[in-house]
């Protein structure tokens, strides 16, 4: 599936011995539901946030109570969110699919007189998969749900943090595979509800160090997605809450220069304690 993305860009001077950020961020929603597509491309804008929404309604025309949708957000100081729903309520074998994802790339420039080393802070919350099946399916049935998030964060496009999970099959057997950074998820069940909570997770990623003039791009990407395509079935990937940007985010991060204490040899607390509140 290939979205089509929408791009803002921002650019924000910060005096002193703080770096010149260009950032550009993008926001993509998209998906087919009962046989129709429907894509999101938010209109640009130069600061705030921007968001893409797709929600679906059965053949008939009725509202599914946003049981189909696909919504993302991102904001232009480094705080986005992702989710991919859908709960197939109809004995429909179309091949449902949704996705939603965001990107923040942010140039860096070392404007001050003296080398700069530099830490990328990060805090992932409120991922979670889930799915629904009032069968017995498994990971090994054809077409069993699936659902699935990303997190990536990149340093001039060579891979810094990656965090990918997968969760499929239905109530007579799953797997959740996973790669990169394991964030620890919880089985839970709710009815035939089932899926994996993942618990927040704090990062501090070095970024290395620019002499006066230099500069280098982060790029941190989320993406969920899902898949169903048999009946009474379903499948729901969030990484936060996309509507609730400020008390639900998927990823909160920032760049700052850290001249006082080095990333390497120290804890994230300590790193935190220098920049944050």
């Amino acid at each position: 599936m290939r979205p089509i993305i929408a791009t803002v860009t921002l650019l924000a001077l910060i005096a002193g011995s703080h770096p010149v950020v260009a950032a550009t961020i993008q926001a993509a929603a998209e998906g087919t539901v009962y046989g129709i597509t429907q894509r999101d491309v938010p209109p640009p804008a130069r600061s705030g946030e921007i968001a893409a929404a797709v929600r679906f309604t059965n053949g008939g025309g009725v509202i599914l109570e946003d049981s189909c949708r696909a919504l993302a957000g991102q904001t232009e100081d480094g705080v986005s969110a992702a989710l991919a729903e859908c709960f197939n309520e109809f004995f429909s074998k179309n091949d449902n699919t949704l996705e939603a994802r965001t990107s923040w790339d942010s140039v860096v420039v070392n404007n001050s007189t003296r080398p700069l080393h530099y830490v990328y802070q990060f805090r992932i919350k409120g991922i979670e998969l889930a799915l629904r099946d009032l069968g017995m399916l498994t990971d090994l049935t054809p077409f069993a749900p699936c659902a699935e998030y990303g997190v990536e964060i990149r340093l001039d496009g060579n891979l810094l943090f990656e965090s990918h999970g997968l969760l499929i099959g239905g109530a007579g057997g799953h797997v959740l595979q996973e790669t990169g950074t394991d964030l620890g998820g919880s089985l839970f069940t709710q009815g035939p509800l089932f899926g994996y909570q993942f618990p927040i997770f704090d990062g501090a990623l070095s970024l290395g160090s620019l002499q006066p003039g230099e500069d280098f791009q982060v790029t941190t990407s989320l993406v969920a997605r899902m898949r169903t395509r048999l009946p009474l079935t379903g499948a729901a990937a969030a990484i936060g809450d996309p509507l609730d940007m400020k008390g639900d985010p998927g990823i909160d991060s920032e760049i700052v220069p850290d001249d006082v204490v080095g990333v390497e040899n120290s804890t994230f607390g300590r790193v935190k304690a220098l920049f944050r509140d």
